[in-house]
């Protein structure tokens, strides 16, 4: 027995080195349309008798592209033979690895399984498979039905097997994915102690499996339709009996056909702005299918996974990035609970060309030879310098790097327009003033005062202009921070957060004339450090959501949240948050002289609310389980919605809304008064809490007779 299981170990890792190149498949990616039992005839022949009675024929399709070195596993173990949570371990489990050309998506591949444990053929479309027997038997289908799943990625474990054909049905697949299940009889029985019966994997309940037939048959395959469709609307195609038939014998069995032809899922994200400055705000419109819907959408950033609730063709994404950020769906559940995980469209990329331009424009000399010094600080060269005075004149210049670069030769006074364009398409602005002729006689005075600021980290100071005196009013000013031209339209004029070592500041009068002030000097020390708090940890309920909120001893020009998943608005000191799990978010706050403060806030969520619905019932008016009913839990106060449908989504049960003692539960019956067949139905429910807060109940539940 170790030695057994050591093989098994070394065949997983040598899998697992060569997992990179296969398709990943998820349940939903793969359907079975056909199975005919103890076929005859020659291999791959459906004929009476021959040599090669008993022989099982298995077709199936995948909706993606099959690589080269592909690993799809089979077995016909049932699922929870005896033991919950563990499949039986006296029948067959086989790993089939692709070793031929990729297969395309929407090909019919059919297989043939002999009744011993060697002489494993690949059918259609190719040869080119090759096959490992894991379990202790053949993998091979009864005459009184059977069952068959698809899985792949897991690890097969036998458990406790005594000889070839007994054993404890405690066989384990972990780390591994259920891909669909497959049953030749009518129902799915779990804990019934044969080969024949199997219980239904939740994985695959209630979208991904089959059950075709209304009593058990050893041929049945997909009859039709056969028109293009898409990846969902073939998995409603397949799981409805009435497009499957049954066949008598091999000889009257008809085959799948060759393909399948699947149409674009027209699932997708798509941008609007798509590309621009950092940092910038976009709006993802969200692809789905017309009907089916609302849906479940679950999105990725490439970090974080966020989920849209309700969601309709078209629905609108508000994203906020400053760095090349790719967007992708990840899952698109619809209606009925079923998921799809793949075949999507496309992504999108929101893209960052550049930095903001920032640039200061300075006045060195007045014309006839103007000159001014522009100062680049940021952005992608090589740069483009147009720039226009008053008169019209125009002109353009290229300039490589950022720093200081000089613009001479201008020969006007008078009010400049400049523009920078980076290599990116980024655009920067300034302004200033060149004095002319007219300006000679004017002599232009500031009363200005200084005072300590209150910086972060470093000194700083106010600068305050009380009144100018002479030349013509109004007058503008070159920002102490910006060098933009800046008009007076009242005195005094505050000016916060300047470097003490400023020594002059150029202000113009109504005619353009311009003269550098002296700005007294100030021997300052540092102001008070900003302060920034969020108060005490709070604990919410998973579904609920709380404000947080944060107290600045300042007015921040920039707020972030990290992280941002479930926050109402990351870029504001308050926020409303709705985490799904306990999440520990900070806060940072930057003040307008450059420095930034920080604080954290604990957000406990406790588990799901406690309102259960039993796996199964029946109503057989016995006094046990007759009704299908909603447990809730203390914190629940109302039930708004509860209905339940059946596998193909008709509506079979509504209850009205009402408290908890007022609603109802089903009794099993059709709304036209007809005892409902037994099977699986899918239950949806809308809870609302003491607080008033809504909470979604679905899932599947058995209806046994």
């Amino acid at each position: 027995m170790i030695r057994i299981l050591l093989l098994l170990l070394l065949f997983h890792i040598l899998i697992q080195l060569t997992l990179a190149g296969q398709t990943v498949l998820y349940p939903g990616d793969v359907a079975v349309l056909g199975l005919a039992s103890n076929v005859g005839g020659d291999q791959g022949n459906c004929t009476s008798g021959g040599q090669f009675q008993g022989r099982d024929r298995i077709s199936f399709i995948s909706f993606k592209e099959i690589a080269t070195g592909t690993i799809i596993d089979f077995t016909d173990n049932g699922w929870e033979r005896i033991n919950p949570g563990l499949w039986g371990n006296t029948e067959g489990f086989i790993r089939a690895t692709r070793t031929g050309t990729s297969i395309p998506a929407g090909t019919v591949i059919t297989f043939e399984f002999p009744p011993t444990q060697t002489g494993h053929l690949a059918i259609t479309p190719d040869a080119n498979w090759e096959f490992l027997l894991l379990g202790t038997n053949a993998l091979n289908f009864n005459d009184s039905g059977d069952q068959l799943y698809v899985m792949q990625g897991g690890m097969w474990n036998n458990g406790t097997t005594i000889g070839c054909c007994n054993g404890e049905q405690d066989a384990t697949y972990t780390g591994g994915r259920i891909l669909f299940g497959f049953n030749s009889r009518s129902e799915w029985n779990a804990g019934v102690d044969d080969s024949q019966n199997s219980g239904l994997h939740p994985d695959v309940t209630p979208c991904f499996s089959m059950a075709p037939t209304n009593g058990v048959t050893n041929f049945t395959s997909y009859t039709g339709p056969f028109s293009m469709a898409t990846q969902l609307e073939w998995i409603a195609r397949i799981g409805n009996p009435d497009n499957w038939s049954a066949f008598d014998d091999c000889e009257q069995y008809q085959d799948p056909p060759s393909e399948i032809l699947i149409a674009a899922s027209g699932m997708q994200l798509d941008c609007q702005i798509c590309n621009s400055c950092s940092p910038f705000a976009d709006t993802l419109l969200v692809q789905l299918p017309l009907t089916g819907g609302p849906f479940m959408v679950d999105y990725t950033d490439g970090t974080d996974t966020f989920l849209l609730a309700d969601a309709e063709n078209l629905q609108e994404i508000p994203v906020f990035i400053a760095q090349l950020t790719n967007f992708d769906l990840v899952r698109v559940t619809d209606i009925n609970g079923c998921p799809i995980y793949s075949n999507f469209e496309n992504g999108t990329s929101l893209e960052v060309n550049a930095e903001p331009i920032t640039l200061n424009c300075r006045v060195l000399s007045d014309p006839p030879n103007g000159m001014v010094e522009i100062g680049i600080n940021s952005g992608q060269s090589p740069f483009t310098l147009s720039w226009t005075d008053e008169q019209g004149l125009m002109g353009i210049e290229i300039l490589d790097g950022m720093g200081n670069h000089v613009l001479e030769g201008l020969q006007n006074g008078g009010n400049y327009q400049l523009e920078i364009t980076d290599a990116g398409g980024c655009v920067g602005n300034c302004s200033f003033h060149l004095a002319g002729d007219d300006c000679s006689d004017v002599n232009l005075h500031a009363i200005i005062v200084t005072r300590p600021g209150a910086d972060c980290n470093s000194p700083s100071i106010d600068l305050e202009i009380i009144a100018i005196n002479g030349g013509s009013a109004p007058y503008s000013l070159e920002h102490p921070l910006t060098g933009q031209l800046t008009p007076i339209t009242e005195f005094p004029l505050l000016f916060s957060g300047i470097s003490s070592g400023i020594t002059s500041l150029g202000i113009q009068d109504a005619n353009g004339c311009r003269q550098e002030v002296e700005v007294p000097f100030i021997a300052i020390e540092p102001g008070p450090s900003p302060s920034l708090s969020l108060g005490p940890d709070v604990a919410i309920t998973v579904g609920q959501s709380t404000v947080l909120r944060g107290q600045a001893s300042f007015d921040p020009i920039a707020v972030s949240w990290q992280p941002a998943t479930g926050l109402s608005d990351p870029r504001s000191l308050i926020t409303a948050a709705s985490p799904l799990e306990t999440t520990l978010y900070i806060l940072t706050a930057t003040h307008a002289y450059g420095c930034s403060v920080s604080d954290t806030i604990l957000v406990e969520v406790s588990p799901e609310y406690s309102a259960f619905v039993p796996s199964a019932f029946s109503p057989n008016n016995d006094g046990v389980n007759d009704l299908l009913t909603i447990f809730p839990g203390p914190e629940i106060a109302e039930i708004r919605a509860f209905k339940v449908f059946d596998r193909w989504g008709n509506l079979v049960f509504d209850a009205p809304a009402g408290g908890i003692s007022e609603v109802r539960g089903w009794d099993g019956n059709l709304q036209n008064g007809q005892s409902a067949s037994a099977g699986v139905y899918l239950f949806f429910a809308e809870l609302v809490d003491q607080n008033g807060q809504a909470e979604f109940l679905q899932g599947g539940v058995s209806l046994l007779r």
